[in-house]
């Protein structure tokens, strides 16, 4: 993802969910991303992780549990992802299957020099998906991965939008823009859900494919518009200008649309949409909790 005001960076296609990486669990990196190359490299050393979603013993809650790997992180830093990931937990309102003993997603989140200040700040990406025959990656993420460029988090923290930033590539690692135009995603789900607001529909049939990839002409107001250039897998940023998942991030501050809840839950997950209008004008998680909310370990 960019900044507003600098190289538009986009996404190269080997930083798309990889299918048959997928199927042979999450292997090395593919060239073209942070420790990418030849299949990977010694992976970074963690400084700690964070679990979201508290246990109750009756509800069956979204668990995201954070590793953080790399140099560079500080409390702060780590404060603004675990409200990030405390705020999916309160937005999904049902867990998903375990998998291979994972409840319910793991996300390595690794800070990194991906390039200079600016250009592009954080990438992000499903790693495996579950599957409903033991073989065949047919459903949602179970884990995934982040990079986020140590040269901007300095700024990011000062402008108060590195939740802002976690909250967008964790919605890629769930799928948002990188399972659209993958077969069977939610196929085994039971009972699954249409979504009429603003026409987004379930990915599976083939005329979302064509609305959620660009492969349709979709006037305003009628369908979502996404990204048909560049880094695919967004809203398109001259309709929808500081929405969350356009192409281009501001760094005084974004917004969470219906339209993003809509196609989160067209992928399959639970969503309360009264959680969600939280976010509707402004993005502050961080300002909902403070380090003692926090349970690093």
């Amino acid at each position: 993802m960019t900044p507003e005001n600098s190289t538009r960076w986009s996404a190269s296609d080997s930083f798309e969910f990889n299918w048959l990486a997928a199927k042979g669990g999450n292997g090395g990196k593919p060239s073209g991303t942070p420790g990418g190359g030849n299949g990977g490299s010694d992976p970074a050393p963690q400084v700690g992780s964070y679990t979201s979603g508290t246990p109750d013993g009756e509800t069956d809650h979204f668990n995201i549990q954070l590793n953080f790997l790399g140099d560079g992180w500080t409390v702060e830093a780590m404060n603004a992802f675990a409200a990030t990931a405390d705020f999916l937990s309160r937005l999904i309102t049902v867990g998903l299957p375990d998998d291979d003993g994972i409840d319910d997603l793991v996300i390595d989140v690794t800070m990194t020099s991906i390039d200079s200040i600016g250009g592009t700040i954080g990438q992000g990406r499903p790693t495996a998906v579950r599957t409903s025959d033991g073989s065949s990656p047919d459903g949602l993420p179970v884990s995934g991965e982040i990079f986020i460029d140590v040269n901007d988090v300095g700024s990011l923290l000062a402008q108060n939008t590195l939740d802002d930033l976690a909250l967008h590539e964790i919605l890629h690692v769930m799928g948002f823009g990188t399972l659209w135009e993958v077969p069977g995603v939610r196929d085994w789900l039971s009972d699954p859900v249409f979504v009429p607001n603003l026409e987004t529909r379930n990915p599976n049939d083939g005329e979302t494919l064509k609305t959620y990839t660009g492969g349709a002409l979709s006037p305003e107001g009628t369908a979502p518009l996404v990204e048909t250039e560049g880094s695919l897998g967004h809203w398109q940023e001259a309709a929808y200008g500081d929405e969350l998942m356009t192409t281009v991030f501001n760094p005084l501050g974004n917004y969470l649309s219906q339209m993003t809840l809509d196609a989160m839950a067209d992928l399959g997950y639970a969503i309360d949409d009264q959680v969600g209008a939280e976010l509707a004008l402004s993005i502050d998680l961080i300002a909902n909790y403070t380090a003692e909310d926090f349970a690093f370990a």
